[in-house]
């Protein structure tokens, strides 16, 4: 006897596929949208504008806090970069706005998500410092300097959990190299200052 498979089993299957791909989209949408607002609140903490950048994370955040309720573990991996740039952004103003750096628990995100953007944020404290030389305010620059390199410092050890967050050796390795080209910045500035 031929034993043929249940239509009923195969349009379960498929429903359940559906359903999946479904959430992969929305999770998607949203993700390009908390990405601009991201995007938008970086723009403003470079403005000095921080009534609009705490605005627009504040957007981010509810939308990322949409997202991690509906991922299930499958598609979290569609959450966690927008985590990271969600971290990034929020260093970046806390550094910017001599703010206290906020933590994992405080942004309400993955610790993987966290490590990555934190060594992202270093990248857009450099840009500041350059703005910072630029404008002759070296001693704000310093201070930005001085933020960045200690949170380096206490990040940088965790490269060794690169198959866990993955690209965190290379971000180190990255943030490493943008660190020393500030200080090279910072450095020939106050020697010409003087």
């Amino acid at each position: 006897m031929v034993h043929l498979l249940d239509p009923t089993i195969a349009d379960g299957v498929e429903a359940e596929l559906r359903r999946i791909e479904e959430a992969r989209e929305a999770l998607l949408k949203d993700g390009r949208d908390a990405m601009l607002a991201i995007r938008r609140a970086i723009a403003s903490v470079h403005a000095g504008d921080e009534g609009r950048a705490k605005e627009k994370l504040e957007e981010a955040e509810r939308i990322l806090r949409s997202m991690r309720s509906r991922a299930e573990s499958d598609l979290l991996k569609y959450v966690l970069p927008v985590e990271s740039e969600y971290v990034e952004a929020n260093v970046f103003h806390d550094v910017a706005f001599d703010r206290a750096i906020r933590g994992v628990v405080e942004l309400g995100v993955d610790p993987r998500s966290y490590v990555l953007g934190v060594l992202d944020a270093i990248g857009e404290c450099r840009r500041l410092i350059y703005d910072r030389v630029r404008a002759g305010n070296l001693e704000e620059a310093g201070r930005i300097l001085q933020v960045a390199d200690d949170a380096y410092s206490k990040v940088a050890h965790m490269a060794i959990y690169d198959r866990s967050a993955a690209g965190i050796k290379r971000k180190v390795d990255v943030a490493k190299m943008v660190l020393d080209d500030a200080v090279k910045v910072l450095t020939e500035a106050s020697i010409k200052c003087r």
